[in-house]
């Protein structure tokens, strides 16, 4: 999961580059972002998702066959990169939703069977800035999708950051306080393709379930790498290096 000076490191640079505020212990780190994501799709949880019923319903499914529920992640509408892949690695389905459609992405989510969904945050340029707001209503569209999530204990929301401006953005992840929403940061976006890091910010339970079934593997990032960048970070190298490129 990483060596604990990597993860608080992590966790101070998140604040300062989107006002993200991270417990230490629930980062976990990875050497790219198609290794991080596949051994997620990989926990039961988005597997083999299940319903957990209560009281006389309980009872019930115990004496019946329990209600086999198939996994499918939505994805943006036009969605394509190496991740693809990675979601047919997992051997689990994804169906396209159009998250910048000014339809109710609650019911649109409803609609498509999906046990889960996978965002993508950008920063647009800042010509399409207007146009962005005015149809996409953001934080309000973000709230729906926690609002989805929160109906299905099986449901969550994976949210992959591409941005790459110093902000306070409305990530689901700021929104969202019932551990529903999985946040990944890949800072290869951020530095260069040569940095292979990925951090992870998981929910409690997602948490748990990571560390009893990858436990015995260790972070494929070696000690050296590892604190190397914490170094990087800590001494807010990053961070004046994204500041200068926002100046130009």
């Amino acid at each position: 999961e990483g060596e604990e000076p990597l993860r608080i490191a992590i966790a101070a640079f998140l604040y300062k580059f989107h006002h993200l505020e991270v417990n230490p212990s629930q980062v976990v780190v990875s050497c790219n972002k198609a290794d991080i994501l596949f051994k997620l799709l990989l926990l039961d949880e988005f597997k083999n998702p299940k319903s957990s019923l209560h009281g006389l319903l309980q009872l019930a499914e115990k004496s019946i066959s329990p209600r086999k529920i198939k996994p499918c992640i939505a994805v943006p509408q036009g969605f394509h990169s190496s991740l693809t892949d990675v979601f047919s690695a997992a051997s689990i389905k994804t169906t396209e939703i159009p998250f910048d459609s000014k339809e109710s992405i609650a019911a649109l989510l409803e609609k498509s069977g999906a046990t889960s969904a996978f965002i993508v945050e950008y920063v647009p340029d800042a010509e399409i800035w207007d146009l962005y707001n005015e149809n996409r209503d953001s934080k309000q569209k973000k709230q729906e999708i926690l609002e989805w999530a929160a109906k299905e204990d099986f449901r969550y929301i994976i949210e992959y950051d591409t941005s790459t401006e110093i902000s306070g953005s409305d990530f689901v992840y700021s929104q969202d306080f019932n551990g529903k929403c999985i946040y990944i940061e890949n800072f290869s976006n951020l530095i260069s393709k040569s940095i292979n890091t990925t951090a992870a910010i998981l929910p409690k339970k997602i948490l748990e379930s990571y560390k009893n079934q990858y436990q015995k593997f260790g972070c494929p990032l070696s000690i050296l790498s590892q604190m190397s960048i914490a170094d990087f970070l800590i001494k807010d190298k990053l961070i004046n290096y994204l500041s200068s490129i926002e100046q130009i």
